[in-house]
């Protein structure tokens, strides 16, 4: 998909400071929250797509190192409640 010319990250990159400083004391903490989200969401997102990346290329490279170390808990714990709902041990 491609990305759109103009998206509300953009805009808030640009005008958001000059906004929050016009708007001070009349914003929320949470309002700043989320302004700031959108602001930052094409690094989150990016930082996270290359993780993805690199994870799935060593596992292609050698899948024998995604099981590596690794540790399955078991089944059921004693005296672990059980779910009336959800079967999770035979």
């Amino acid at each position: 998909m491609a990305r759109p010319a103009l998206e509300v990250a953009d805009i808030l990159r640009d005008h958001g400071p000059a906004w929050r400083e016009a708007n001070r004391g009349h914003v929320s903490l949470e309002q700043l929250k989320v302004m700031s989200a959108i602001e930052n969401k094409r690094v989150v997102y990016d930082l996270l797509m290359k993780a993805a990346a690199e994870t799935t290329l060593a596992i292609a490279s050698d899948p024998s190192a995604s099981a590596r170390g690794s540790v399955s808990p078991p089944c059921c714990t004693p005296g672990a409640r059980r779910s009336p709902t959800i079967r999770t041990c035979t």
